[in-house]
């Protein structure tokens, strides 16, 4: 695969912008290898990682890309607008926002200067980016290998009494699951 990429780099290339995971296939590109090979040869890499947090484990410092971009409320299940921007840090010096606020120029300037000008951008609601570590303790392999273990049993136990007709759940009538969560197409809470 990355010798059918690189069939199409010349000397003209300067950035390769690929997909992590690709949407219509899930197909998972060697991002490592693609980026490394990139890097020596002078050509930046920007990723595509709609698909990524929450399908796979994430360690962008290995992958070694210049760009990476990702969206958490896709697989990850966090809400829409929580997703993150990845800039390796001698690649940073690169960006600038669009919207500048309180840490263009600072009088008080943090350790770094891409920080200060990305992190505050005046008012805006936190709340979705903030969710971010609950929605990445609720895709827990563990959790979710216990979730998956009980639903056989709760599908014997009564699912369909607990949801009238199979296939009909609401936010009303919740499906219940091991572990003690309920859990409708819209929420999941824990049983009380």
């Amino acid at each position: 695969m990355i010798e059918q990429l690189w069939a199409g780099v010349t000397e003209r290339t300067k950035v390769i912008f690929l997909s992590h995971i690709t949407s219509p296939t899930a197909l998972i590109f060697p991002l490592a290898a693609i980026c490394k090979r990139a890097r020596e040869q002078g050509i930046m890499t920007v990723i595509d990682g709609a698909h990524a947090p929450g399908q796979i484990n994430l360690a962008l410092d290995e992958l070694g890309a210049d760009f990476y971009t990702g969206n958490c409320h896709k697989w990850l299940s966090s809400p829409k607008s929580a997703g993150f921007l990845y800039a390796r840090p001698e690649r940073q010096a690169l960006l600038h926002p669009l919207v500048v606020s309180w840490g263009w120029e600072s009088q008080t300037p943090g350790v770094s200067p891409f920080i200060d000008y990305f992190e505050w951008r005046g008012t805006h609601d936190p709340a979705a980016y903030l969710s971010v570590p609950a929605a990445i303790d609720f895709q827990n392999p563990a959790r979710l290998a216990a979730c998956a273990c009980g639903l056989p049993r709760a599908a014997a136990g009564g699912l369909a009494s607990d949801c009238g007709p199979l296939g009909s759940a609401t936010d009303s009538a919740p499906i219940r699951r091991s572990g003690g969560r309920s859990c409708a197409p819209s929420r999941c809470r824990r049983a009380t």
